[in-house]
């Protein structure tokens, strides 16, 4: 079984485009605790959408090729 990141790569050595991983939000350690978790369950969330994004497109990349010789 491949890892996301595996599978990333897979996608754009084969040409495919591939949505970008989400940037680093760095909280400044001014801010409070509540702003500081929520970002982080924001990058969490944008991770988890990222990662199903690029399995799909993964998917799709496989049954692209299904029946070629």
């Amino acid at each position: 079984m491949l890892t996301i990141d595996q599978k990333e790569a897979v996608l754009r050595r084969a040409g495919r485009t591939v949505p970008e991983f989400p940037s680093v939000h760095d909280a400044s350690h001014s801010q409070a605790s509540d702003t500081r978790v929520a970002q982080r369950r924001e990058r969490r969330q944008a991770i988890d959408q990222w990662s199903a994004d690029v399995a799909a497109l993964y998917v799709e990349h496989l049954a692209s090729g299904i029946g070629k010789p």
